[in-house]
């Protein structure tokens, strides 16, 4: 706020001056405001426009006044800024101390290396059931970011043993790799050099699983080859075969397509699923669509139907 205060006194009393000066030396009058427009324009650099002195007087006072300015504005102003938000913004970086081992009786919790959208959903599905769980970042300002987020993490590199120690691997009830491959066989060969603890890898290609496995990992998981399956299914799929996409308590959900069931043709209310099934119908895929039922839908052969029931209903 010093640094402004300052520039507005210093323009107003340019523009003061200014018409002081034209006044004296050129017998010229003009407006403050006119004077505030000249003071700004010559500080700025932008050059002169309509209004200029023509006295060697006038021309010294316009050189004082634009040098002033290129001092100001471009020296002293950017070091104002950094002090008051670069500097500010610095010190809380350097403030800010990022979590770096778990306590020593942690146990029974699961390590996470590579945190994105899948070790996201992990991580939420632990916490739900009541397991802890742990990620390592590498990156500082992502940490710092995790942890406010609430995410518990570690910072560190994941490969290495230092690390893994405190974030008591060797107490972990397990560990999911999901990093790159490479970065996945590095931290399997450091993690089976200091404990016999699980350790569920993520593949990006299913015929490296047995790589993995060689390198110590208990399970792998290839996410293409599961999404590529499941889509097979899903399209090929011709009956009354339903696949389970996610539950609250006892009640599931499920997708099931409509192609080749007998209630293509019919509409909700004749098709009776509620009272046939024991299900009930709370959506529609259709050509990429998602769309609520009404009772007068009719069921086509290329929608697919989202059902909610208990597990022997479906």
């Amino acid at each position: 706020m010093g640094y402004m205060a300052f520039l507005a006194v210093m323009i107003i009393v340019y523009a003061l001056l200014f018409r002081h000066f034209m006044w004296q030396f050129e017998a010229r009058e003009y407006s403050f405001v006119a004077g505030f427009y000249w003071t700004v324009t010559a500080m700025t650099t932008l050059g002169f426009g309509d209004i200029t002195f023509h006295t060697d007087a006038g021309h010294i006072f316009s050189m004082i006044v634009t040098l002033s300015g290129v001092s100001f504005m471009l020296i002293l102003l950017p070091f104002g800024a950094i002090r008051l938000f670069v500097a500010p913004w610095m010190e809380e970086q350097m403030r800010y101390k990022p979590p770096l081992e778990l306590p020593m009786d942690t146990q029974g919790h699961v390590v996470l290396c590579g945190w994105d959208s899948v070790t996201r959903t992990l991580a939420a599905n632990l916490k739900a059931t009541g397991v802890e769980y742990v990620t390592i970042e590498s990156d500082y300002q992502r940490v710092m970011r995790l942890d406010e987020e609430g995410v518990r993490v570690v910072y560190g590199i994941p490969t290495d043993a230092r690390v893994l120690e405190r974030v008591r691997v060797e107490q972990a009830l397990a560990l999911v790799a999901n990093m790159s491959d490479t970065d996945n066989t590095n931290l399997l060969l450091t993690t089976r050099s200091i404990c016999d603890t699980p350790v569920v890898t993520v593949v990006t290609e299913a015929e490296r699983a047995d790589l993995m496995q060689s390198a110590g990992a208990s399970h792998t998981v290839s996410l293409r080859e599961i999404l590529g399956g499941y889509l097979a299914v899903r399209a090929t799929t011709r009956g009354a075969m339903s696949h389970v996409v996610d539950s609250l308590g006892d009640l599931l959900f499920a997708e099931i397509p409509a192609h080749g069931t007998p209630f293509c043709g019919q509409t909700l209310t004749e098709a009776r699923l509620r009272s046939r099934a024991g299900v009930s119908v709370i959506g529609i895929w259709e050509r990429g669509r998602f769309t609520l039922p009404r009772p007068d839908t009719r069921i086509t052969d290329g929608m697919v139907l989202v059902l909610v029931g208990e597990r022997e209903n479906l």
